[in-house]
């Protein structure tokens, strides 16, 4: 098994397990150490992190998850009402995109959620334990809640609690911002200490190995690093913001043929949800409008453009305009013409009439 060593050094350490952590000599780069196994494929949403690196930690299984430097939620106390609306919402819609996979995080807690500098929540550290998110980001809204509202008593679903929440939001502060709350967060966020405990990290860089995004690569490339080839997206060269590109050698090109004949014939993931389209369906993308309104429609690179055609739909009194004018410009033109071709038949004319005229007076007088 492939490993390499990782430095990393202690930031802050969470209420009820968990460290808050920094790459030795690199970049400002927070990340969330767990001890245990990796949790299983969750989906990617802007408030869940995302899996780093697994290894091991004094011959403990851990894994690092990436995270905004920030502090904890219940770090801020005390919070505004609308802060604590726009939270719960980003934070419902993130539990619902987990629900939909089949999965529950299972630590919801205010000390289990980060937040960034731009003001938005991050959950933390997914246990996926079954237990009921819902009722858990109900009776955290609760207890942090600045002053008694019923708001929130007759949700009974994830996506209810997130539509009550923004409306509420939408209905009775239109004008908040979160980038208040972000600053906040940012200027109560712990800052590494040069004399903090260090650890140790054993990564195993193999596990880090996956299929390109298009197909499945069997074995390195012959010639060079191309576009698709493997990335080893569980290098501490990730925790130093500085990706490098690892080929697999042929030693291990056998393990790796296994590895994708087991992914071949695993059972699938779980179908995604045949109704999650149905609350946007038949309405009218506005950002997207926008986009198409503002833009020039631009569909190929023709460096003299695209020849303007008449459409078919256009109308029939907008058709016959534009024949018209089309039609008045032809015969414009060509009238333009007329008086340069009399011009030189008139100057032949002349010419002609003076040579006879000439010769009429050389034959009678000379």
């Amino acid at each position: 098994m492939s490993t390499e060593n990782l430095s990393l050094k202690v930031v802050h350490e969470y209420p009820g397990g968990g460290q808050e952590v920094v790459a030795v000599g690199g970049p400002d780069l927070r990340m969330s150490l767990w001890r245990g196994p990796q949790p299983a494929r969750f989906p990617q949403h802007p408030c869940l992190g995302r899996v780093l690196h697994t290894g091991r930690l004094q011959g403990e299984w851990v894994w690092l998850e990436s995270r905004p430097a920030g502090a904890l939620l219940s770090e801020l106390d005390p919070l505004t009402a609308p802060e604590l609306a726009q939270i719960g919402a980003e934070v419902a819609d993130a539990l619902y995109a987990l629900d939909k996979w089949n999965l529950s995080h299972g630590r919801v807690a205010a000390h289990r959620i980060v937040i960034g500098g731009d003001g938005r929540p991050q959950l933390l550290g997914a246990l996926f334990s079954g237990e009921s998110d819902l009722v858990a980001l109900r009776c955290m809204l609760k207890e942090l809640w600045p002053e008694s509202d019923e708001i929130l008593e007759s949700v009974e679903s994830l996506v209810a609690l997130k539509e009550v929440l923004e409306g509420y939001l939408r209905d009775c502060f239109p004008q908040y911002a979160p980038f208040r709350l972000g600053a906040r967060s940012w200027e109560q966020a712990p800052r590494p200490d040069s004399g903090g405990v260090q650890l140790e990290v054993v990564l195993d860089v193999s596990a880090g190995t996956a299929a390109d995004e298009v197909t499945f690569d069997i074995g390195p490339d012959p010639v060079e690093p191309g576009l698709l080839d493997q990335w080893d997206v569980h290098s501490s060269s990730h925790a130093t913001e500085t990706r490098e590109n690892t080929m697999a050698g042929v030693g291990d090109r056998e393990a790796r043929n296994r590895s994708m004949v087991a992914r071949l014939v695993s059972p699938l993931l779980p179908p995604p949800d045949p109704y999650r389209f149905d609350d946007v369906a038949g309405t009218a993308c506005e950002p997207l409008k926008r986009l198409l309104a503002d833009e020039v429609f631009d569909p190929l690179p023709l460096t003299d453009g695209i020849r303007p055609e008449l459409p078919p739909e256009l109308a029939a009194g907008e058709r016959e305009e534009l024949e018209e004018q089309t039609y008045t410009a032809t015969v414009t033109r060509f009238t333009e013409e007329i008086p340069i071709r009399v011009l030189q038949f008139a100057i032949a004319g002349l010419v002609v009439a003076a040579m006879f005229l000439l010769a009429m007076i050389y034959r009678f007088f000379f």
